[in-house]
């Protein structure tokens, strides 16, 4: 009998009693004080579940990895593989004996899976003793393809707020730089490595590039002078301003729309110049990409959609004309793109002529970008930072087959969550 039914009955029990008349108010009390209790107490005893899965999944991960260093040759996969993920899953004091164990190689591709039970308190009480979570990892041997990465940060207001203590923004550095501690470690000595950085909140800043934006505004002010901050809107198919097209043709010749200062229509103005940060395209100077990291400040609102557009452009082999990297074709390296955001998708600009808060708009351009991303080969990483059911769900659904969505509650969460993209990224690749 599964948690629904057990609830219900207990419902039933509640309502026969209250229909009687004989029963008083202390005995209705009485009653649903018990059903109050262990609703609650569930919740607290799926999210400890929840817990245990996520460490047991990490736990599977480290022992694939762990295998796939092996002379596969000469040990036996399954039992070496259910001792190490056991000893895994003790020296991280995670209290679970897990079962179902499996550990398969297939053409140098190990696979483990299992199951984990987590103990319950509260639902104990009906009768439900514990939670079963499947947990599942693949390790593939190494691509020889040079990698190209986008880093799609979330530099909003919000991202100034803090967690668990912590600015966001300072939480999001940390992660960004344990990110690329972990490739040092994992990528072979001679691994190919670039990386872009597009920092989005109301719009993405272009000020580096102004050269792609069209001489005139949406508003019909001029194109900024040299060295000055210049901020993007959504690339437009016709000239009513409702209907859109996601392509990624060089805007050479076909010039990216432009919105100025007088476009952000807030009190107090958005963004504040100088200090907004800017796009930095593909490079090969992951040092120079950390320092523009750590230079990240939040403001304003979360334009999602395009961040995402932007994260494409910088990837994208039609742009070689633009960027001082050419970004190499899609069938000739590992493109990527992760993507963080702290909350709700709410601005955009010529979508329908709308120029103030504007979720739904920007909800569904960013799904299209989603998909758009995936069918030119880009795989997709995507972080939940504190981010409620509804939200969250928008960036689980970006990811395609060969990605992965990352909810981040905590420090240690989004440590781990730049960290797991960097080892799938390494010597061994995860997946599952």
């Amino acid at each position: 009998m599964n948690l629904l039914k057990r609830i219900h009955k207990t419902t039933e029990v509640f309502r026969n009693f209250k229909a009687d008349r004989k029963g008083g108010i202390a005995l209705m009390t009485g009653l649903a004080f018990p059903i109050v209790f262990v609703g609650m107490g569930g919740a607290v005893d799926y999210n400890n579940a929840i817990t245990t899965t996520q460490k047991a999944q990490r736990a599977l991960d480290s022992t694939v990895l762990a295998l796939a260093g092996r002379d596969l040759e000469t040990i036996d996969i399954q039992a070496e593989g259910e001792r190490l993920f056991r000893s895994v899953l003790e020296s991280q004091a995670i209290g679970s004996d897990p079962s179902g164990v499996v550990f398969t190689l297939d053409d140098d591709v190990i696979t483990g899976s299992g199951f984990v039970e987590s103990q319950t308190f509260f639902l104990g009480l009906i009768g439900m003793n514990n939670f079963r979570g499947r947990v599942e990892s693949v390790a593939v041997p190494a691509t020889v393809e040079p990698i190209e990465i986008a880093l799609v940060l979330d530099v909003s207001g919000s991202m100034g707020n803090p967690l668990n203590g912590t600015p966001k923004i300072d939480l999001l550095k940390n992660s960004v730089n344990a990110m690329f501690d972990t490739l040092d470690r994992v990528l072979p000595d001679d691994a190919e490595l670039s990386t872009a950085l597009v920092p989005y909140s109301s719009s993405v800043n272009l000020g580096n590039y102004p050269q792609v934006l069209q001489s005139v505004s949406l508003t019909g002010q001029p194109l900024p002078p040299a060295g000055a901050n210049a901020w993007v809107a959504e690339r437009p198919q016709t000239q009513s301003g409702t209907n859109f097209t996601l392509t990624d043709a060089s805007p050479i010749g076909s010039p990216i729309p432009l919105v100025t200062q007088d476009h952000f229509d807030l009190s107090p103005p958005f963004p504040e110049a100088p200090t907004f940060p800017r796009l930095t395209a593909l490079t090969d100077d992951i040092p120079s990409v950390r320092t523009a990291v750590n230079a990240l400040t939040p403001n304003g609102f979360t334009a999602g959609h395009l961040g995402m557009e932007w994260g494409v452009y910088t990837l994208s082999e039609r742009w070689g004309n633009v960027w001082p990297q050419d970004p190499l074709p899609a069938n000739q390296a590992n493109k990527i793109i992760v993507m963080l955001s702290d909350g709700q998708f709410n601005r955009t600009f010529d979508i329908g002529n709308r120029t103030k808060i504007d979720g739904a708009h920007s909800d569904a351009y960013f799904q299209e970008v989603c998909e758009f991303a995936q069918d030119r080969n880009i795989t997709i990483y995507t972080i939940a930072l504190d981010l409620d059911v509804v939200n969250a769900s928008k960036l689980q659904n970006c990811v395609g087959g060969n990605g992965a969505f990352f909810p981040a509650n905590n420090a240690s969460d989004l440590i781990e969550a730049f960290e797991s993209i960097a080892r799938r990224l390494g010597a061994i690749r995860l997946t599952g």
